[in-house]
């Protein structure tokens, strides 16, 4: 065992430490030295060895991180362990590729530029998991600075990019001072000098909530409703009725523009036409619309779709899910190899919509997405590029009960908000559920509505503390702020990208006239 530790502990305590950055634990200073570990067990290391102590770093970390996935035994059956364990090898097989390659290349270049590689691998393996096959970026590293306010404004230069760049850079530059006595206080002076840019242009980025004179007023309903109930044919129609009746309540309490109900909240029939008349007349009613999630079904094919409706009734304005979550909604490849379905089964089998869309709502420009759709920073991106002035996702994480997976999904909200400046309205069937301002502050609802109708003001809350609640509120929405640098999230993970080529490129071709030069020489 001491032997093994020796070996292999130094890669353990990495993937324990970085998980207990991320929230839920939100320890998030940890962060910044939790890599360290590593990479001093590393230094002296062979590549083959370094990629092996990388693997397992990551293997800890985002089984950890992702252990939320195993829930889906309950409806999936035991493949979902295998599945769940697939996705963390698949993920630390990134770590250790970064391991290998960065380890090859810093025995052909300058210890100074070999510091640098490392910090630009880091941030394009990042990227390259939120693109590669489906895209699964869940553990990219900005996420553990959810609750740091000032650190989190950098997402707005550069993305989720930016902030795990940072991130490395001080732990790479803190392993280094250990290493190297001789440049320690430079090294240490370095990485304090990270800190205090990052923190200082976060503080300098981070502005006062704007709200118009008169603001939009969003209503959010929570209904807290377990799965199984929500798809039994039994209670769909009750909890529609519920829905109609706690919304009209909330509306009671103060004007309404526009309310907005979780993911698939109702399952089928929203051209029923008793559904269409409660809709319509609590519109009516109050002189306002309704975003709400709902299956929608189209020539025999399913899609994850969210539709506006109006007044009038009409149900022509939807947007279908683009990207579906695999497994959950799809089986990736089934449409190559038919036969991955009698294996590899799929809790629903939807389709993907063509095109992101925006839609016009009470004098605002709405940019809708659906759940899992949050992770990806270039749907955002395009949805404010398309003149969208605030964010809805509605999302349902009741799959994966009381998990990490719910303050995670927040955190990953917040990031979307701070990247793109927008507003974001997040309504969740458990939780959490609200509006998080341009530079990720988090304002949730809290007002519980009992049987009877009577409605209470809860305290001020904490995230934590409105997740699994029934709960609803009318919150103001406030208004879109400018980029600093129009767009720079979306290219900034390009602009490393491109560097990290050019110093792989240098790094080879150095190596082969050194090779060269030497066989000459030899000659």
């Amino acid at each position: 065992m001491r032997a093994f530790l020796h070996t292999y502990g130094a890669a353990i305590l990495t993937g324990i430490v970085l998980f207990l950055a991320f929230p839920s634990t939100n320890w998030h200073p940890l962060a910044w030295i939790a890599l360290i570990p590593l990479l001093l067990k590393v230094h002296s290391l062979t590549p083959s060895m370094t990629a092996k102590l990388f693997f397992i770093s990551g293997w800890i970390f985002h089984s950890l991180l992702l252990q939320w996935l195993i829930t889906n035994v309950y409806w999936a059956g035991g493949w979902a362990i295998w599945g769940y364990q697939g996705i963390c090898m698949y993920m630390a097989l990134s770590w250790a590729l970064l391991g290998f390659s960065w380890k090859y290349l810093s025995q052909r270049l300058p210890r100074l530029v070999a510091l640098v590689l490392i910090v630009l691998l880091w941030g394009s393996m990042e990227f390259l998991q939120s693109i590669a096959f489906t895209g699964f970026g869940w553990g990219a590293l900005a996420h553990s600075q959810s609750y740091n306010v000032w650190a989190f404004q950098l997402a707005s230069l550069g993305g989720y990019v930016l902030i795990g760049l940072s991130i490395v850079s001080v732990n790479v530059l803190l392993a280094e001072s250990i290493v190297c006595k001789s440049k320690r206080w430079i090294l240490l002076g370095g990485a304090i000098a990270v800190l205090g840019i990052v923190h200082g242009a976060g503080y300098i980025l981070l502005k006062p909530t704007v709200y118009s004179e008169t603001p939009m007023q969003i209503a959010l309903y929570q209904p807290n409703t377990p799965i199984d109930t929500k798809w039994d044919p039994e209670f769909m129609q009750p909890l529609f009725e519920q829905a109609v009746y706690k919304s009209r309540i909330l509306a009671n309490e103060s004007s309404v523009d526009l309310f907005i109900w979780p993911e698939a909240l109702i399952v089928n029939g929203i051209d029923n036409p008793s559904k269409q008349q409660d809709i319509q007349s609590l519109l009516i009613d109050k002189e306002a619309e309704l975003f709400v999630g709902a299956q929608r079904r189209d020539d025999q094919q399913f899609y994850n779709s969210s539709f506006l409706l109006r007044p009038n009734g009409d149900t022509s304005e939807y947007y279908d899910k683009i990207h579906l979550a695999p497994f959950g909604e799809y089986v990736p490849f089934a449409d190559m190899i038919p036969a991955l379905r009698n294996f590899v089964p799929s809790m629903s089998d939807q389709s993907p919509g063509s095109s992101q869309k925006v839609f016009d709502t009470q004098g605002r420009r709405m940019g809708p997405l659906i759940c899992f759709e949050v992770l990806f920073s270039p749907m955002s991106q395009q949805l404010r590029i398309e003149g969208a002035d605030f964010l809805a996702v509605v999302t349902n994480m009741a799959w994966f009960g009381s998990s990490n997976s719910v303050p995670q999904e927040l955190a990953i909200a917040k990031l979307r908000a701070v990247e793109t400046r927008l507003p974001l309205v997040q309504a969740a069937n458990t939780g959490y559920s609200g509006i998080i301002d341009p530079w990720g502050r988090y304002n949730p609802v809290n007002r519980y509505i009992d049987a009877s109708g009577s409605m209470y003001r809860l305290s001020e809350l904490k995230p934590e503390e409105t997740s699994f609640r029934r709960l609803g509120g009318v919150l103001p929405l406030p208004e879109a702020a400018l980029q600093p640098i129009p767009n720079g999230p979306l290219f900034f993970p390009y602009f490393v990208l491109s560097i990290n080529i050019a110093f792989v490129g240098f790094a080879l071709k150095h190596s082969y006239r050194k090779n060269h030069s030497d066989t000459g020489s030899k000659l």
